[in-house]
This record gives structure tokens, sequence and C-alpha cells, in this order.
């Protein structure tokens, strides 16, 4: 399985930074990796979303099922995402690339190019608290498709 993960813009506080290096050191083994795009610096917030939405597109991989991070996308429990990386590692290639927006997200002209959106439920979270929480949901999916306990 191939898994990429889009963000833009870097980790700017200490803690995301410490947890993102823990989760990669324990994904290293499942062809992980995150790809960070320039964020742009622009003042104007639509030009703004226009230039990380280009910077996106220009990192986007050929032959990924590809899926934003959205509020308003598909919820799943921990075991329903292991269930869904499962089958996209058996029956759709094995490759997938989720997508992290930045500060200001993304439009829905956007996210409408994307095969699926993804929700961690209705809060907004920040950009650097979705990555911790997105790798930690694919290590804890990589344990329940091993059959390892994962609800510790």
């Amino acid at each position: 399985m191939y898994i990429k993960v889009i963000c833009v813009g870097k980790l700017k506080h200490k803690p995301f930074k410490e947890l993102v290096e823990k989760y990669m050191i324990q994904l290293n083994k499942w062809n992980v990796s995150i790809v960070e795009v320039k964020e742009s610096r622009v003042k104007d917030i639509d030009r703004r979303i226009a230039e990380d939405e280009e910077s996106v597109l220009k990192a986007l991989p050929e032959g990924h099922i590809r899926i934003v991070m959205d509020a308003v996308g598909d919820e799943f429990s921990s075991k329903k995402f292991a269930q869904y990386l499962g089958r996209v590692r058996n029956f759709e290639g094995g490759k997938i690339c989720f997508v992290i927006g930045g500060p200001y997200g993304f439009s829905e002209e956007f996210k409408d190019k994307f095969d699926k959106r993804v929700s961690f439920g209705k809060m907004t979270f920040t950009h650097e608290f979705v990555r911790v929480l997105l790798l930690e949901q694919i290590y804890r999916a990589f344990a329940i498709l091993s059959g390892k306990r994962y609800d510790y």
C-alpha cells in the first residue's frame, strides 16, 4: 500500500511536529509519506486559496485514490476507516492520497475534484491538528488490519 499525505504549509508548533515524527516512525514500514506544499502568503483570501489549490494540484500523484479532508465529508469509525483502507489496499491498486488544506481550506469547486471527502467530525480543527489525527488513524487502521488491538 502507498499512502501519500499532501499538506498545505509546514508545521509551526513543536508539539505537532513531535507527534508527526512519532507517527511517521511507527508508519515507516507501510510506505506512508508526507509532502508539504508551500502555503500562499497573499493577503487576499480568495487568491490565497486559489494559489494553495494550484500547489496541491501540481503535487497530486497519478493513479491514486484522492481524498480531501473536509469538515462536511464522510465520517468513519476507526474500524470502518481500516476496512476502507483495506479495500483500497486489496482491490483498488493500494494507492491513496489524502490532502489537508491550509488555514483557509479549499473552495467547493476544488473539493469536487476529489474521489472522496473525509471528516473527523463536525467540529473545526486546525490543519496541523488534522495532520496528527490523520496519521494516528492511519496507524490505528494498520494495527486493525494486522489483527492487533487498536482500542488502547
